[in-house]
């Protein structure tokens, strides 16, 4: 029987080189050529032990859900209709403002939140004067101090000022009626002059009695001035 360290040497290896070979379905010794035992590894062999494809190795792949193979070997997409996502059901979105897609990364821009003007709504900082209370916002009210020579405040108009709608004071051009102090006691007036002597009396009767003249008016003295 031949074994392994009789046969013969074979510098060249072609096709057409003839190697015995054992036929199990006869249990006998058959030759072949050495091109015919590698067309048969290449069709039986190398096929079944293909090797996984990958990105970078080329081989065999198993077609999944998604993919058909027709009777030629073509490959296929099945293609489906995929509904928008909701809350409750998976699907297809489209990316709106604030939101970032890399790749399969999804980032949302971060917010910047503008500062509260006349036209613009924003954010504002809570100063004196306001309180904010479990997101309540409201003004204290304003209690008005009464105006003295250290304190800015109100007054109310007194007499000579006029107060108008629009809220302008003025000084009224009317003054206001004075009213004077008693004024002083006159002095006394100059005594008036005596009177006149009286004209004698008619004479009595009998001689008995004499006759009287009148007593002269008393002299009156002018008034004086009442003081103003």
């Amino acid at each position: 029987m031949s074994t392994i360290a009789n046969l013969p040497v074979v510098t060249t290896v072609t096709d057409s080189i003839i190697i015995p070979v054992v036929d199990t379905s006869v249990n006998a010794t058959r030759q072949t050529t050495v091109g015919a035992i590698g067309l048969h590894i290449n069709q039986n062999i190398l096929s079944t032990y293909l090797a996984t494809a990958t990105n970078t190795v080329q081989g065999g792949v198993r077609i999944g859900p998604t993919l058909s193979v027709t009777e030629n070997g073509t490959i296929n997409v099945i293609t489906t209709s995929l509904n928008f996502a909701s809350t409750t059901s998976a699907g297809i979105v489209k990316i709106g403002s604030g939101i970032n897609v890399n790749g399969m990364t999804i980032s949302v821009t971060p917010y910047t939140l503008a500062t509260a003007t006349n036209s613009t709504l924003g954010g504002v900082i809570i100063g004196s004067g306001i309180n904010l209370i479990n997101g309540v916002i409201s003004v204290t009210p304003y209690s008005l101090p009464v105006a003295t020579t250290a304190t800015l405040g109100g007054i109310k108009l007194g007499a000579g000022f006029i107060s108008y709608g629009d809220g302008t004071v003025s000084v009224s051009t009317q003054g206001a009626t004075g009213i004077g102090s008693p004024g002083a006691t006159g002095a006394t007036g100059i005594q008036g002059p005596a009177g006149y002597t009286g004209a004698t009396g008619a004479q009595g009767v009998n001689g008995l009695f004499a006759g009287q003249g009148a007593t002269g008016a008393t002299g009156l003295g002018a008034t004086g001035a009442t003081g103003v």
